[in-house]
């Protein structure tokens, strides 16, 4: 799990999913330490402070999970590094989950991104400066779609992709 913030869904995959060990990776030092207090320290959780980079590339895993994580890049971040790093992570038949922001035609869906990346622009730092069209790359990655959800009228889909 990458950019899980706070801690809340890392606490929920535990309770339900029952996985053996999860790596979850975050930026932001008091982000990390809000999700360590959050599942109590759980023996099944390595906490790495970072970005992809800090995942060994030897490191396989069965699962990638990216909450309101991808939209945050710029889409040569995303394609260069982000994608790359975690495409390369994912065992064959390994599934990534996905629940992010999209571009919708609808015009004040639009609005309120574009509103969302200068707002988050210059208050929290992020990279991007406008959508960037994550689904795609997922599947240039080698990665097939599988069942998808629209939420907030479109604006947002979860879903999950498919390793071969």
């Amino acid at each position: 799990m990458i950019g899980g913030g706070s801690g809340w869904l890392l606490r929920e995959v535990l309770r339900r999913c029952k996985p053996r060990q999860i790596i979850y990776i975050e930026a932001s030092a008091r982000m990390l330490a809000k999700a360590r207090k959050a599942v109590q320290e759980d023996g099944r959780v390595v906490f790495r402070l970072g970005n992809e980079t800090v995942i060994n590339p030897s490191e396989r895993v069965d699962v990638v999970i990216t909450p309101f994580f991808l939209d945050l890049f710029t889409e040569e971040r995303l394609a260069t590094s982000i994608v790359l790093r975690l495409r390369q992570t994912l065992k064959a038949g390994g599934l990534w989950l996905v629940s992010d922001f999209v571009q919708t035609n609808s015009w004040w869906q639009r609005l309120l991104l574009k509103v969302m990346y200068v707002f988050f622009g210059l208050t929290a730092g992020i990279e991007a400066r406008r959508w960037p069209n994550w689904p795609r790359l997922l599947q240039q990655s080698g990665l097939q779609s599988g069942e998808q959800q629209e939420r907030v009228s479109g604006q947002v889909i979860t879903g999950w992709w498919a390793a071969s």
